[in-house]
């Protein structure tokens, strides 16, 4: 149940306005919509995770010291990793860096909302 509630407030989300910049784009609908078709080419079958926050995060955003579970919905294997999880205690979606394949908790980037494509781009 779990996995299909964050696959639901993922669609949810990205039929909803967002709050991404459009960084001048001639056409903000037209920005959004390709970026909210990239950020579903890097959708991925969701699955558990752990995330923590670092300490500024933790000063900054509240989070705690200890690793949240997460399900992961999107993934960028370039570079460090970029992933876009769902905390289903909270409801909100969030950035992290890593790559699950690890193991290691994924570095929350900081902030979290109920605005996916915000978060995927921040």
């Amino acid at each position: 149940m779990g996995l299909e509630l964050a696959l639901k407030a993922l669609e949810a989300s990205l039929a909803g306005d967002s709050a991404t910049p459009d960084h001048g784009a001639p056409d903000r609908e037209m920005y959004l919509a390709c970026q909210r078709a990239s950020l579903r080419t890097r959708l991925v079958a969701p699955s558990d995770v752990f995330a923590q926050a670092d300490e500024r995060a933790q000063r900054e955003y509240g989070w705690g010291s200890a690793p949240y579970p997460m399900t992961l919905l999107a993934y960028d294997a370039e570079g460090v990793g970029n992933c876009l999880l769902f905390d289903q205690a909270s409801g909100k979606f969030a950035h992290a860096y890593g790559h699950p394949k690890t193991g290691k908790p994924l570095d929350l980037a900081g902030h979290s909302s109920n605005d996916a494509l915000f978060e995927w781009l921040a």
